[in-house]
């Protein structure tokens, strides 16, 4: 969510009298690659947080006596539920792929289109790609973020960001069947070049 490019595990001991202030006996530091998936990660740290405890079970008389202390106060983790999930298409393309990264596999990440009236209709988003400036659509520098275009030699819906463009190859509206990118732009005419239309 944030971009880092950093996480990792650490070993503690527990705390008789307060919430994570143990002592640390073993830290392990892990990269986090562009495009490293929420499910992905969780399953690499399971992995080495399993093998470490194991290892200061097993060397935990030698671990103890170089144990440091915690600095600063404990960082409580957030819950995240579907509003967390929108998108805002006013961000950097980077920056919306960050949360794509994250919160997908929670099937969170969702947008907006225009229904009847004034209602609004969800849109879950079910793949999405950081588009390179070399793929970009040629377009008139003052588009706005939020439009949405059909490239027909990438099957696929290129939607305009406060910076960049991203594009999706599938989504999934509230009360239909997963559609391709192929399928939604033909129930929204925009097969044509040059017809849009705005997600928010």
């Amino acid at each position: 969510m944030n971009n880092d490019i950093v996480t990792g595990i650490s070993i503690v001991t527990l705390s008789p009298k307060e919430f994570d202030k143990g002592k640390i006996l073993i830290q392990k530091e892990l990269p986090i690659s562009p495009t490293m998936m929420h499910s992905e990660l969780r399953d690499i740290l399971s992995t080495l947080g399993a093998q470490y405890i194991l290892h200061s079970l097993e060397n935990y008389d030698t671990l103890i006596k170089g144990a440091k202390e915690q600095q600063g106060k404990p960082i409580m983790s957030k819950k995240f539920y579907m509003d967390d999930g929108k998108v805002d298409w006013s961000q950097k393309n980077v920056d919306i792929y960050s949360k794509w990264r994250a919160l997908s596999d929670l099937g969170f990440i969702h947008t907006f289109r225009a229904g009847k009236g004034n209602s609004l209709i969800r849109i879950k988003i079910l793949s999405m790609e950081l588009v390179d400036s070399n793929d970009s659509p040629i377009l008139p520098s003052e588009i706005e973020y939020g439009t949405v275009l059909y490239e027909k030699s990438k099957k696929s819906l290129f939607i305009k960001c406060g910076q960049g463009w991203i594009r999706v190859s599938s989504v999934k509206p509230d009360s239909k069947n997963i559609m391709s990118a192929h399928n939604y732009a033909l129930g929204f005419n925009l097969l044509k070049k040059g017809n849009f239309t705005k997600f928010y």
